[in-house]
């Protein structure tokens, strides 16, 4: 299991992340879970956002998958490429 953090990740969230034995790279890896900070590539502000890769693209850019939910009973899948 690995989180791959964009931009800065706090030391708070890193330290959470390991504590359920999570690895922290900034080396993106296939299947983990992408941390996009506030601001980049359309996250929310304040809250930022998270997605799985799916995939590495050969050009450096990254398939991710993420859900937001929209309201009761509605959570849309969203590919987007980074």
């Amino acid at each position: 299991m690995g989180c791959t953090p964009s931009g800065t990740i706090s030391r708070e969230a890193m330290r959470e992340c390991q504590a359920y034995g999570w690895s922290v790279s900034y080396t993106l890896v296939l299947h983990s879970i992408i941390v996009l900070q506030p601001g980049v590539e359309n996250a929310g502000i304040p809250t930022g956002h998270v997605g799985i890769v799916e995939a590495i693209n050969l050009n450096g850019s990254v398939y991710v998958s993420s859900w937001n939910i929209v309201g009761p009973g509605i959570v849309p899948i969203r590919y987007t490429v980074v």
